[in-house]
């Protein structure tokens, strides 16, 4: 690939229809990540450098094996499934970003945006997380149809609905450009991949 080709990438938000996803403190994660990632396309859209593709424009549920039959149609160089966390411990906070073992170029995205995560969603550890079957069940699950195309991917926890701090945080413009800006600056690891 040389570096007049743009690199496509696929945008995955997930849950749709009648799977909302966490739903807590003014965050309904269906419609949150479908906004978020509309954004992203277009950020996307406006670079040199990226040809993105998304899964889905509006509330529809599309299956995580179909998710990843589009993004082999679309010839994706990269999937990234974005998310909303929650957990039952509402002092959980923080941005995190998950890979699949053996996936270096879904390892080296995945720690620049952890790396670059928004101030006030950062984790005591800026590492990302491979995705075990046995120790993240759901993470695999949602990489899973990536892998066996092929295709390197990330999965991105955008923050914890739960946590009354980041939802506040997800909620205000400033901090979605900020997280819109990590993941440019994650992304960005793929020019180093797939550029001349």
């Amino acid at each position: 690939m040389t570096t007049f080709e743009r690199i496509p990438v696929f945008l995955d938000p997930g849950h749709g229809g009648e799977h909302t996803g966490v739903v807590a403190n003014n965050i309904v994660e269906k419609f949150y990540v479908a906004t978020f990632a509309n954004a992203l396309y277009w950020v996307l859209h406006d670079t040199h450098w990226f040809r993105p593709h998304i899964s889905r424009g509006g509330d529809e549920n599309i299956s995580l094996d179909d998710a990843g039959e589009i993004a082999e149609k679309c010839s994706a160089k990269f999937a990234l499934a974005i998310h909303v966390n929650a957990n039952d411990d509402p002092r959980v906070s923080g941005m995190m970003t998950f890979y699949m073992s053996g996936d270096e170029i879904g390892s080296g995205v995945a720690a620049e945006m952890q790396r670059n995560a928004p101030p006030g969603l950062t984790r005591t550890s800026d590492s990302p997380i491979m995705g075990l079957q046995s120790a993240w069940p759901r993470v695999y699950n949602v990489l899973l149809p990536y892998r066996k195309r092929e295709i390197p991917a990330v999965l991105i926890e955008l923050g914890f609905a739960t946590n009354e701090k980041n939802a506040l945080m997800l909620n205000a413009p400033l901090v979605r450009q900020q997280l819109l800006g990590t993941i440019i600056r994650g992304l960005e690891h793929l020019k180093y991949v797939y550029g001349e």
